[in-house]
């Protein structure tokens, strides 16, 4: 890996040379420039370390690139390679043109959420907050960890890739139009979380599926809710047909106008109400 330095002071920067070549550091450079007020362009073809500093415009092109702490740019951003970086901030005005893949294991990445983000974006680290903007390709990755959106600017137009293991939390009245089912692989659990009422769930078929909070309906209401393992609802929920591993409706009331298919079903406070069949391998109903 090559690391850059930006210095605006010249003798600190001979200073910075010198120290280098007398501790047989070889892969540094050191730049005379105000990196705020200048255009970087970082185009190793061998991997390269982005420096975390306040630029005014960030190209990234040729090999892969890393970064450790945060950059912040100004006014442009452009991307090209696969980039592992902690965070992304890029002020409200900065531009970002993305065709390679943006790896973010921070937890404090800003961008203006009008934008939309090309290429593919993975979050990969603990729980983190996604920037709620529109994304082509969108991957959400680390086992045990809760990716949180909160506000209604998201969608992804091109694939959503949610791995095992990992929480999304859609903590925001939901349109039902934030992914194409068809462009989606679900491995993971989606918590539907707004306090509000109306959020619309996705029809989608889904890995694991958590209603809570305000009112939840189902986008489409003449389709069905397919979730391969655990459905768990504590809110009043409104659908057509439910087909489940297994359905927890603790504390919850759902309203079908069809069928209830599912292997255990939990009920212990909650309503169920189906103008289909119910069917289930095992029943605990107290209180319901």
């Amino acid at each position: 890996k090559q690391v850059i330095g930006a210095e605006i002071v010249p003798e600190a920067v001979e200073d910075a040379k010198r120290n280098a070549e007398r501790n047989d550091i070889r892969n540094v450079r050191f730049l005379c420039a105000d990196a705020s007020e200048a255009a970087f362009n970082y185009v190793g073809t061998d991997a390269q370390t982005v420096a975390a500093l306040t630029y005014n415009k960030l190209t990234l092109t040729g090999g892969s690139k890393s970064a450790t702490g945060t950059g912040i740019v100004k006014s442009a951003f452009s991307n090209a390679v696969e980039f592992d970086a902690e965070n992304l901030q890029l002020m409200d005005a900065a531009t970002l043109t993305n065709s390679g893949t943006l790896k973010l294991s921070g937890n404090d990445n800003r961008w203006n959420t009008a934008l939309t983000v090309g290429g593919t974006v993975i979050y990969d680290g603990t729980d983190q907050d996604v920037v709620e903007s529109k994304y082509t390709n969108l991957q959400l990755s680390t086992s045990g960890s809760t990716k949180t959106v909160s506000a209604a600017t998201f969608g992804v137009t091109g694939t959503l890739t949610l791995d095992s293991g990992v929480t999304l939390d859609l903590a925001y009245v939901t349109t039902g139009n934030e992914w194409t089912a068809a462009n989606s692989t679900l491995n993971g659990t989606v918590k539907y979380s707004a306090a509000a009422d109306g959020a619309v769930v996705i029809n989608d078929e889904y890995s694991n599926l958590t209603l809570t909070g305000g009112t939840k309906n189902i986008a489409a209401l003449g389709n069905t809710v397919k979730v391969a393992n655990a459905f768990v609802n504590s809110t009043n929920f409104t659908a057509n047909n439910v087909e489940a591993g297994s359905v927890d409706n603790s504390n919850g009331k759902m309203t079908l106008a069809g069928k209830l298919a599912t292997g255990a079903l939990t009920n212990a406070n909650g309503t169920i109400t189906a103008g289909g069949a119910l069917t289930a391998s095992a029943i605990t109903n107290s209180n319901g």
